[in-house]
């Protein structure tokens, strides 16, 4: 059974790409930091002292600017969640285990999440961005087999996104093809038509088709050679793609 995605849910996939490789990550991480205080670190935020007697809060905050409630279920973070931790841990915490660029790109997966939990609008350019974007932060974490699931998607989505490149270059192909041969000139007359100057218009129209029969036409645009995708991602069905 074929599953047919729009950009959108092209994004809301790669999230869920982004959440089941990072939540394993997020535990590890904290675990090898604070052992088996780990939950409470996570919920009071960088400044938990491992041992000492702090009281777990159930909202943490991060430099005053925004509430994340950490659920005490890993499996129910989902991506606000998973990026609050790492960037409140950075520091001491993730810096050491991953490039500072990650850090960058967690900024950048953010507002990916925020636009997509909004019901933005994504163009397939934006899907492309996004699945891009996980796949690199997947490898640089080391979830090499999820970083592969992204890469089968963002093949496809590649793919559906260069023939709609395509398309709109072989449609302006064609409107550059009219304007040349003076098309464009007969539809801006036939708008502007007045009987009293009728004869002025006639003359004027004449006198571009006779100077664009000394343009050359450029060359049509060649149709596309790109054929059927190769590949089939059977983790969740096929995967088919369809403009939103």
């Amino acid at each position: 059974m074929s599953t047919e995605l729009s950009p959108s849910q092209v994004v809301g996939r790669a999230l869920e790409f982004f959440n089941e490789a990072f939540r394993p990550f997020v535990v590890e991480s904290l675990r090898q930091v604070f052992a088996d205080r780990w939950f409470a670190a996570a919920r009071n935020g960088p400044n938990f002292v491992a041992g000492a007697d702090t009281e777990i809060s159930e909202v943490q905050m991060l430099d005053g600017r925004f509430q994340v409630s950490v659920d005490e279920d890993p499996l129910l973070w989902d991506t606000r969640v998973i990026i609050h931790l790492v960037l409140a841990h950075w520091q001491r915490v993730f810096s050491p285990r991953v490039p500072a660029l990650v850090r960058s790109f967690l900024f950048h997966m953010k507002e990916i999440r925020n636009q997509w939990a909004h019901q933005n609008s994504f163009t397939w350019q934006d899907a492309y961005r996004a699945i891009d974007l996980v796949e690199l932060i997947l490898k640089y974490i080391g979830s090499d087999q999820i970083a592969e699931y992204a890469a089968i998607l963002r093949r496809q989505v590649l793919f559906t996104y260069a023939q709609q490149e395509m398309n709109h270059l072989q449609h302006q192909q064609r409107l550059a093809s009219l304007v040349l041969n003076g098309v464009h000139s007969d539809v801006e007359v036939s708008l502007n038509f007045n009987p009293s100057h009728h004869q002025d218009n006639v003359g004027a129209l004449a006198g571009q088709q006779a100077r664009s029969q000394q343009v050359s036409t450029p060359p049509p645009f060649p149709s596309s050679s790109v054929g059927t995708p190769y590949y089939r991602h059977h983790l969740h069905g096929d995967i088919e793609m369809h403009d939103s």
